[in-house]
């Protein structure tokens, strides 16, 4: 990892820190990740990938939406919901893409990955307290490769 890929790991670790101790010392609960999915990751193209997100809320979940960040307009949107529970995609997602949130994690999963589906991927989550997540994932789909060898004969 690069030194400035660390520096912004180690300030995360650090926030959360933070944000957990002032949880515990005020006895009120603190909208934060933790944990999310590695960035960039990759994925073999055919194969399923699922991109989980863990948290805690101050209150329940309000809203969540996932949005595919490289678009713009009314493609953007992949699927949302109002409260925990199974993310309604919108209709060029629907089949290839599953969500689903509760009020301590989220995942959104690619069903058999696809060229097309390289992408930035985004979760925002608003709970019905304070606060509000909002984290990018860059996903990478691998083409699988067919590697064919010649045929040699031994005598």
């Amino acid at each position: 990892a690069s030194p400035t890929g660390h520096f912004w790991q180690m300030l995360a670790k650090f926030q959360y820190s933070v944000k957990s101790s002032l949880n515990l010392f005020l006895g009120t609960p603190v909208t934060i990740f933790t944990s999310t999915p590695l960035s960039p990751i990759y994925v073999l193209e055919g194969q399923n990938l699922t991109l989980r997100w863990t948290y805690t809320l101050d209150g329940t979940v309000g809203f969540a939406q996932f949005f595919n960040a490289s678009c713009s307009g009314p493609n953007a949107a992949i699927g949302r919901r109002f409260g925990p529970g199974v993310i309604t995609m919108q209709p060029k997602y629907q089949g290839r893409f599953t969500g689903h949130v509760t009020n301590t994690r989220a995942e959104l999963t690619i069903i058999s990955a696809q060229r097309s589906d390289q992408s930035t991927y985004k979760i925002s989550v608003f709970p019905t307290g304070s606060g509000s997540l909002v984290h990018q994932v860059d996903v990478f789909v691998q083409c699988k490769c067919c590697l064919v060898l010649p045929c040699v004969t031994f005598a």
